[in-house]
């Protein structure tokens, strides 16, 4: 049975976070988990922009049982998390032009504006640049 107060809040969520700037044009995604079934945002579409049809509904595999979009490409990273955390009902995976910012530079994320995140983690270090590697980019790698 399909939750429409879920969907709803995936959609508010998902609107606040592109009327807040975290994520933009067509990247980002959201869901959130209830009764069973993984509500999540569609891939390619913007999120100030959708609609409840098009909120994809899977279950715990993974397996498309509403929605008139394709779940995020990202599916199966939001899946891995609810299956090893069972106390997980909500997943925001944002791009903010902050941290883009320090990805691109290089540079480690240190706040002092949060004691919590200074106190527990200190900083968040950033991973080298790589090249997506997705089966169909080793055939685009191959034309250029």
């Amino acid at each position: 049975m399909i939750n429409a107060d879920a969907v709803r809040e995936l959609i508010t969520a998902a609107k606040h976070l592109d009327q807040k700037g975290i994520v933009n044009a067509i990247e980002g995604n959201s869901s959130l988990r209830r009764d069973g079934l993984i509500y999540v945002t569609p891939s390619g579409k913007n999120k100030a922009f959708l609609t409840e049809d098009m909120i994809a509904v899977v279950d715990e595999n993974g397996n498309q049982l509403a929605g008139t979009c394709r779940p995020t490409s990202e599916l199966k990273m939001h899946l891995q998390v609810y299956q090893m955390r069972k106390d997980v009902n909500g997943i925001v995976h944002a791009h903010p032009a902050c941290l883009a910012a320090h990805a691109v530079c290089g540079l480690p994320v240190r706040t002092k504006a949060y004691a919590e995140l200074m106190t527990v983690y200190g900083s968040f270090e950033v991973a080298p640049y790589a090249r997506p590697c997705f089966p169909s980019m080793k055939k685009i790698r191959k034309n250029l």
